[in-house]
């Protein structure tokens, strides 16, 4: 166990340190300018990219406005939610047959975490969807966070992509209106439609994550 954590520490150390040291808003440019040629191919660039960091727990949001920005929405959500997808399901199977151990010292130092398991054991579907629709829950680390409770394989991946699709509308959709890839990373959008959709993410996950709050509490 110590073995697989050690080469997970470095694996995620590593990326760590390429993404602090190369010049990674050029190589946004650059790969912007490839897939405009190549569609296809950049999808699955970024499909690959995305299920690599959702399992390295780096956050994906990003990610989910670079591809609305590139591919526009019709392409941009299936590619998004596909890929989280596929990156939640690798990382929740890790977590559960794995990394189990680290990630139950993790989970130990939140005190709310011991109630979320107890209503996961009696309502795992529909607290998993409720989970995945607030944009305030760290999505990566609830993807581990998941695999120590008692939700069967099938119910995760379900809740999952059901769960991620209304917020990864509203990611892409703001990344397609940036007018380029500085704005859309900067996240500069006080006017606008994008403003206006960054403004609705927030409100409507504070929500959820209330609902989800007093879910917890009531069926714990």
């Amino acid at each position: 166990t110590k073995v697989k954590l050690l080469v997970f520490v470095l694996a995620l150390a590593l990326i760590i340190t390429v993404f602090a040291v190369l010049p990674t808003y050029e190589y946004l440019e650059a790969y912007a300018e490839w897939s405009e040629d190549k569609i296809l191919a950049g999808v699955f660039a970024l499909a690959g990219l995305y299920i690599v960091l959702t399992v390295l727990l780096f956050p994906c949001s990003l990610l989910s406005i670079l591809a609305g920005l590139l591919f526009g929405v019709p392409i941009a959500v299936p590619t998004v939610v596909i890929a989280a997808t596929i990156g939640s399901t690798l990382a929740f199977v890790l977590g559960r047959y794995l990394l189990q151990e680290w990630v139950k010292k993790m989970a130990a130092r939140y005190k709310v975490s011991g109630a979320v398991y107890r209503v996961m054991s009696r309502n795992g579907f529909k607290v998993s969807i409720l989970l995945r629709l607030s944009p305030i829950i760290p999505f990566n680390a609830l993807n581990y966070a998941l695999s120590l409770t008692e939700i069967s394989l099938l119910s995760y991946v379900v809740s999952t992509f059901v769960g991620i699709i209304p917020g990864t509308v509203l990611f892409c959709f703001i990344g397609s209106t940036a007018q380029s890839i500085s704005e859309a990373s900067s996240g500069d959008f006080d006017d606008g439609e994008g403003g206006v959709a960054r403004g609705i993410l927030f409100f409507v996950g504070l929500a959820i994550t209330i609902l989800v709050t007093l879910a917890v509490t009531w069926f714990a």
